[in-house]
């Protein structure tokens, strides 16, 4: 009968070192679904931080293109004014010499 108990107890303790063992193997799983989920997250964050910041390179890329296109317009339109600008002082030399000769020789 001692021997009996002591199987039964030997069996009982082996009940509970497998049920605690279980219970050890759950609470791993779930610890590894846990962190695989905060690295999906973690992951999924990153992505969208990336995203965001690819969508603001181009929008800066767009506004400097456009700022170097108004550049070379606003550059343009420098050089227009200066050859009218240069065009309008010879012909006002040429109005002046002519005014000049014939002030010389009206005198």
């Amino acid at each position: 009968e001692a021997r009996a108990d002591e199987a039964e107890g030997g069996k009982a303790a082996a009940e509970a070192a497998r049920a605690a063992a279980e219970e050890g193997k759950e609470a791993a799983e779930r610890e590894r679904a846990a962190g695989e989920a905060r690295a999906l997250e973690a992951a999924s964050a990153a992505d969208a931080k990336a995203l965001k910041l690819g969508r603001e390179r181009d929008a800066a890329l767009a506004a400097k293109e456009e700022i170097e296109a108004n550049f070379a317009v606003a550059e343009a339109a420098r050089e227009q004014a200066e050859g009218e600008r240069d065009i309008a002082l010879t012909k006002a030399a040429e109005v002046g010499a002519k005014e000049a000769q014939a002030g010389a020789a009206a005198a």
